[in-house]
């Protein structure tokens, strides 16, 4: 990770913006930062403003360390998930554009790439049993949770427990 001036993009007033570039597995990408300085105010070799140049450079230099600190935090949290993640994904949760993905839509692109391998590597038996199994969900969310569907992110142990009593107990009636 490194702030870098995008000398190419100077606005109207001749001011520069500064720019985060993140780089992860061979991919680059770029984030602005929203700050804008003149060139001259810019330490190329320490990447942060020049002291005395500007007065807003305090401001400027500890914004620039708040968002390296989310930064940091978003990605040492990822990989402590120990979930495949890319340097997009760093972006889209700094951002808070990440998608967010739901159980039932998980599972419905889970059913239609089984679909697609019918009389393949999938047997229709099995892929009879996605479909009960995803009516059963289904069931579960709107009659045992009073949801239409939940993000993976709420599943939990809780969640696994409860749907299996449920499927042992009301759904077999």
């Amino acid at each position: 990770m490194l702030f870098w001036l995008y000398k190419s993009k100077k606005n109207k007033h001749g001011l520069i913006p500064i720019y985060i570039r993140l780089a992860l597995n061979k991919t680059k990408i770029e984030i602005a930062s929203g700050y804008f300085i003149p060139s001259s105010h810019w330490n190329d070799k320490k990447k942060h403003v020049i002291e005395n140049t500007s007065p807003q450079r305090a401001e400027i230099n500890n914004a620039l360390q708040i968002q390296k600190a989310k930064i940091l935090s978003i990605y040492n949290q990822l990989l402590s998930a120990g979930n495949y993640f890319k340097v997009e994904t760093i972006k889209a949760r700094l951002s808070g554009k990440e998608e967010q993905v739901s159980l039932l839509k998980a599972v419905k692109y889970h059913n239609d790439k089984m679909k697609l391998l019918l009389g393949k590597s999938c047997a229709v038996g099995a892929f009879n049993n996605y479909i009960y199994f995803t009516l059963k969900l289904k069931s579960y969310l709107k009659d045992g949770l009073k949801v239409n569907d939940i993000l993976i992110q709420q599943l939990n142990h809780q969640f696994i427990v409860e749907f299996e009593h449920y499927l042992k107990t009301v759904a077999k009636k």
